[in-house]
């Protein structure tokens, strides 16, 4: 229907620097702001709301107001109108014993209306509500906050059921509907009280700001966003991460920076977080880019990746000043799930044990109504009580894997069939693979290691199945196979797709990125990112079944570390950036069947893949180093080239211009 914008924490500064606070990342945001402003013209919002401290400087400092007037130059430049609400800076802190700074007051009410109107109102658009309210006065006893009560318990009685979109600076809470008050939430009795008002409104999604970091909720039927900054990231929930923190001490993890376009449809909305930074540093502002795919707008690509990390659970973090000095602040990562809807991924591999937890079932809950899939692992025939959750909870198991010992795979036919006709879902088997059989074979040491699934020659000879095998494989639905990190991952797709075909079998095809020893690591984002996009292209060119990419985030630590789709900072590798292009450029046309693999070369600096899609020619160009100067060499062997899309920015680039930085390339022939 429409899209629209919105900004959070611009924390404008006054002309000469920070006067306010010893931190460097603050003396980049003005310029950060204008990225912003600038990048907007592009994106052509039919209005921005702006969550709220559009201003660093409080009410109380003799700058508040020349610092007003020079926030609202920088946003005049915005090409449609925008809308404001107050955040703590611009109006005063919520009241708290243990604020750093000077609380909401009469004064900072009116010092604030002066420059920005007023702090809570509703407009319509197209038929929708759209709520701005002020947060800091919840709670106050002031005659600003029992005014705004009295006028939202009369909007919720004239507006009952009618869509509508709500934007706060401070959020009601960061991770439980009854966690207890700290920096980051609105306090009760306020909190209760607004959540049942917006409860009768039926609102869609809710929006908030203050925390300067990504975080998801789902209350009831409501999508409930916290919204980065456009300055800098807050450092104490860095502790999220388990890694060193960013720049500045967590403070300038500028890979976290930007800005929302929400894009509105007649029965749902779509959240895309846009990071300005990067695309003014890797991109021209001119460079014609895909949308990247989100997993709301109902395209399932052919590719899942597994959820290695605990993706659900809400952490402790440090008892810390200046903001939350005594008490203990729960905060959930929500990095990892944020990933895979910038890159679209809507197929998620998790264990079984993941249905044990009510806070992962919730969770699983929640994705589920932002369209993500789940297929559930486990080792062996489930045993009863396990059983027990699996059915239960079955509304959110999309597909169900079983590795099985060698000893099962002869055995668990019956079990297998009873337990389809149960759960109604499809289920995939394939053997467990350890190295116990390597002992007492040549070689310098012993190394502990274990694997699963087919490979495509077990099925060159029928008679290297038994028959008991045969009947496990029969009764279930699909298969589990995996290509190892020294195949050719295109070759091995078409054979098992093959025999997928001819079996009338699903496939579930593991994609291995690790080194063969356990010791090794695979940190070369080159040879990773090209893996990706090559399965990425196996996964589209399949008849029946998914690709699945090893794992989300790096494992850089313990046995086999590797590098993953992100980083533990939860921020995109440049193998996460390869796959958020292919999966844009590839779904929005619905392909009605699979691309076609025609023609691939390898040579010592790069591969080309020649492929059809939808009747046009396309190559896939994949370098083994990021060289500019390739472009010119692959041209002339490939002969004249329509269009150049960079893998790594998403981003259409001028051949002629020769302006890639990227070792990754789609071509249009």
């Amino acid at each position: 229907m429409f899209s629209f914008a919105i900004i959070a924490d611009t924390h404008i500064m006054p002309d000469g620097g920070s006067d306010t606070a010893p931190y460097a990342v603050l003396n980049k945001a003005n310029q950060r702001a204008r990225m912003v402003v600038e990048d907007l013209k592009l994106h052509d919002p039919e209005f921005v709301i702006h969550l709220g401290d559009m201003v660093r400087p409080f009410p109380v400092l003799p700058n508040y107001d020349d610092v007003c007037r020079l926030a609202l130059s920088v946003f005049q430049d915005i090409p449609c109108r925008v809308h404001y609400l107050p955040g703590n800076h611009d109006i005063g802190d919520k009241p708290i014993a243990c604020a750093p700074a000077p609380q909401v007051s009469d004064a900072f009410v009116g010092k604030y209306k002066r420059h920005f109107g007023a702090t809570f109102v509703a407009f319509e658009h197209q038929g929708i509500q759209f709520i701005t309210l002020n947060a800091s006065v919840l709670n106050s006893g002031l005659s600003e906050e029992a005014d705004q009560w009295m006028w939202l318990e009369q909007f919720s009685k004239d507006h009952v059921d009618e869509r509508c979109f709500v934007f706060i600076h401070y959020p009601p809470y960061l991770t439980f509907r009854d966690e207890q008050p700290h920096y980051d939430n609105i306090d009760e009795p306020g909190r209760s009280r607004l959540l049942e008002l917006l409860s009768i409104l039926s609102v869609e999604g809710l929006f908030a700001g203050h925390v300067h970091h990504f975080f998801y909720n789902r209350d009831g039927q409501t999508d409930m966003y916290c919204l980065p900054s456009t300055a800098f990231t807050r450092h104490d929930f860095s502790e999220l991460f388990a890694i060193a923190p960013g720049a500045e001490f967590g403070r300038d993890d500028a890979e976290k920076l930007g800005y929302a376009m929400v894009d509105v449809f007649a029965d749902t909305h779509i959240v895309r977080l846009i990071n300005v930074e990067e695309k003014f540093t890797n991109t021209t502002l001119d460079a014609r880019t895909i949308k990247p795919l989100h997993p709301r707008e109902g395209y399932v690509p052919p590719i899942a990746v597994q959820l290695r990390h605990d993706w659900s659970t809400a952490l402790s973090l440090p008892t810390n000043g200046p903001l939350d000095d005594f008490t203990r602040k729960k905060a959930r990562n929500d990095y990892p799930i944020l990933s895979t809807w910038q890159m679209g991924l809507t197929w998620l591999r998790v264990p079984l044990d993941d249905l044990d937890a009510a806070v992962s079932r919730d969770r699983m809950g929640a994705l589920n109504g932002m369209g993500q899939r789940f297929i559930v692992v486990a080792f062996g025939i489930p045993c009863e009580q396990a059983l027990e959750d699996l059915l239960l909870h079955g509304l959110l198991v999309d597909a169900l894997e079983l590795v099985l010992s060698p000893d099962d795979m002869t055995r668990a036919a019956g079990s297998i069939e009873t337990l389809r006709r149960r759960l109604k879902k499809p289920i995939y088997v394939g053997p467990l693979v350890t190295s116990a059989p390597e002992i007492g074979t040549k070689g310098k040491f012993f190394a502990h290691k274990t694997s699963f699934g087919f490979s495509a020659n077990e099925f060159d000879d029928p008679n290297q199945l038994s028959n008991g095998q045969k009947d496990t494989i029969n009764n279930a639905d699909g298969l589990l196979f995996q290509i190892h990190s020294d195949e050719d991952v295109l070759f091995q797709v078409a054979a098992i797709d093959a025999v997928a075909l001819k079996m009338n079998k699903l496939a579930l095809i593991h994609v291995a990125t690790s080194q063969m020893q356990p010791a090794d690591g695979q940190f070369d984002a080159i040879h990773l990112a090209n893996r990706t996009a090559l399965a990425c292209l196996g996964g589209y060119s399949m008849s029946k079944g998914l690709v699945v990419l090893d794992t989300l985030m790096d494992i850089d630590r313990g046995d086999f570390p590797r590098g993953g789709l992100i980083d533990r900072r939860g921020n995109l590798n440049l193998s996460g950036r390869y796959l958020k292009s292919l999966l844009a450029f590839f779904e929005p046309s619905r392909l009605q069947h699979p691309l076609v693999i025609e023609k691939t070369s390898t040579k010592q600096a790069h591969t080309l893949v020649r492929f059809k899609r939808n009747g046009r020619q396309f190559c896939l160009c994949l370098s083994q180093e990021i060289d500019s100067t390739r472009i010119k060499t692959i041209t002339q062997e490939l002969g004249k080239i329509q269009d150049c899309f960079d893998l790594q920015n998403g981003a259409f680039i001028d051949i002629d211009r020769n302006e890639s930085s990227s070792a990754g390339l789609l071509l249009a022939l």
